[in-house]
């Protein structure tokens, strides 16, 4: 297994505006080695993609496109335990101001080693904070 890819990461590989050195790179180890996501990443997604459409930042059929694309890409979802959700990723969010969808990511990079690759700022820094290892560009 590759790595962790949180949405702001797999956005960018259907939105250009977004893309980055980094996401292609998350891009090419996925397509390589396969990634994992938290079992909330689907949803996360989605609700990006809706988001997008609604401030006239991405079109429909771009969404029906990226969804399309998401849905071939080779990530493995982690399914978890309601637990983890409590015991793990709250204390995370708490300890490093994230939101628990963030801590998720952070809580599955940790537990499974993998680098996880992020655009976001906030979850970066607690990812090096906490010990994590970060995918760089």
């Amino acid at each position: 297994m590759g790595l962790i890819v949180d949405v702001s990461v797999a956005l960018a590989w259907n939105v250009v505006s977004q893309a980055s050195e980094l996401t292609m790179r998350a891009a090419a180890i996925v397509e390589a080695e396969g990634g994992e996501v938290p079992f909330h990443f689907h949803v996360e997604h989605a609700n990006a993609l809706v988001m997008l459409i609604r401030r006239g930042r991405l079109t429909r059929p771009l969404a029906d496109r990226a969804i399309a694309n998401m849905l071939l890409a080779d990530l493995d979802v982690d399914q978890g335990d309601t637990r983890v959700v409590y015991s793990e990723a709250l204390p995370l969010a708490d300890q490093y101001r994230l939101s628990v969808y963030d801590a998720l990511y952070l809580e599955l990079a940790l537990r499974t080693g993998l680098p996880l690759a992020t655009r976001d700022t906030a979850l970066a820094a607690a990812a090096a904070a906490a010990g994590a290892t970060l995918l760089t560009a």
